[in-house]
């Protein structure tokens, strides 16, 4: 839906269904890359990304707040370098002023599988908050 949401973005109370997502990196069911809030979203179909930081609700986070969110979508990643996961396929640590992204009350039920990372939840997250997973991961 988004390419890039910025510091000053706030999306919350969206739904989407039996969507497909395809792209080479920074791939997401809602953004690809993202420094603002994003809450309440639920996303379920398909995602397949050739090499980077592929997730169920947003490819790369690198300053921001996601909440409330959950994944029952399908994520492929073809690449032998490909970081996927449930909800963000990669979160940064540093970001704008030295900020860190935060994932609160997410919950992944998708499969996921990658050539390199796969996890279910979330690749290398700096706060993990009452989130859980429930999906299969394949390789």
């Amino acid at each position: 839906m988004f390419g890039y949401i910025s510091t000053k973005s706030y999306i919350k109370n969206i739904k989407v269904t039996d969507a497909y997502v395809s792209g080479d990196s920074w791939i997401g069911g809602v953004v690809g890359t993202m420094n603002g809030v994003l809450e309440n979203y639920h996303f379920s179909g398909r995602i397949e990304g050739q090499f980077s930081y592929i997730g169920g609700i947003v490819g790369q986070s690198a300053n921001g707040l996601i909440s409330g969110c959950s994944n029952s979508s399908t994520i492929s990643g073809s690449n032998i370098l490909t970081f996927c996961g449930g909800i963000v396929g990669w979160v940064s640590s540093g970001g704008i002023a030295g900020m860190a992204s935060d994932i609160r009350y997410c919950s992944n039920a998708g499969t996921i599988s990658g050539k390199t990372f796969a996890l279910t939840l979330t690749v290398i997250p700096h706060r993990k908050e009452n989130s859980y997973k429930r999906s299969k991961k394949t390789q």
